[in-house]
Order: structure tokens, then sequence, then C-alpha cells
């Protein structure tokens, strides 16, 4: 195989091929993979409440901020690097605590001024309660 670097010509053997490409993965591929994957949600429903949990392992709980907007729930968490660790030099990088954003549309089933949230071992977990079923008022009409 011939290749022109530099509008020379250079002969490259397949190896030298590979081994470019994997030596430059990193710095190619990682970065926007890594962006885009929000990390990942279960959601159980029981009678009383609909269960989220975030998987969210290595943040910190003052971090995230959970808001509900025209019948949507946003949970954001927006991470603060640290300052005081620029002089490290990182080798690998294989997980990411970077800022994410994930929305959830609520049905009318969700009462939204009664969701609670805890961050406890790595889970953000967020209880959406659900709403009393409307009981069919019973009224007495006197006969005149």
């Amino acid at each position: 195989m011939l290749v022109k670097v530099n509008n020379a010509p250079m002969a490259r053997t397949w190896n030298g091929i590979v081994n470019e490409l994997f030596n430059d993965f990193d710095k190619t591929f990682a970065k926007p993979l890594g962006s885009i994957n929000a990390p990942a949600v279960n959601i159980a429903e029981t009678e009383e409440a609909f269960h989220l949990e975030v998987a969210a392992p290595g943040r910190i709980k003052e971090n995230f901020s959970i808001k509900v907007e025209n019948d949507t729930l946003f949970i954001n968490y927006e991470s603060k690097s640290n300052t005081s660790e620029k002089a490290i030099k990182t080798i690998r990088k294989e997980f990411s605590t970077d800022a994410f954003t994930r929305s959830f549309n609520l049905n009318d089933a969700v009462n939204a001024e009664a969701i609670a949230a805890k961050y406890e071992d790595g889970l953000l977990k967020v209880l959406l309660s659900k709403k009393q079923p409307a009981k069919p008022s019973v009224q007495q009409i006197s006969i005149q």
C-alpha cells in the first residue's frame, strides 16, 4: 500500500495502519461516545408510586438538580472540575462523571408536588407519588 504523507509517498504496512488506528482510538472515539451516553435508568411501578433509579456512581449529591416543567421531569448533573488535580497527568480514563441531562414525560397519574429524591450508594432514587383517584362525591338533595 502506498500512502502520501506531507505530499511525499511513504510505504506503510498493514500492521502499522492498524496500530496507528488503535493508538488514536481514545483520542478519536472515546470523548464523543462518552459524552452522549447518559446514565442508565430503571423505572418500577407500585400502587402508590413510580420509582426511578439513575445509575450515577462517583457523583456528588449537591451537583444534581431535579425540576418539573410543563409535565416533564428533568434530572441534571453538572460536574464541577477539581482544579487541584490539574498537575496530575491522566494516563487512562475509562469512567466519566461528565454532566448529563435526562428528561421524562410525566403522565396525569403523577403528583408533581409530591416528588422526593435521595442519592445513596451511587444511585439517584426519585419517588414519583401517584395522585389519589378522585372519589365521586355524594350530595344529598333535599326535597321541598
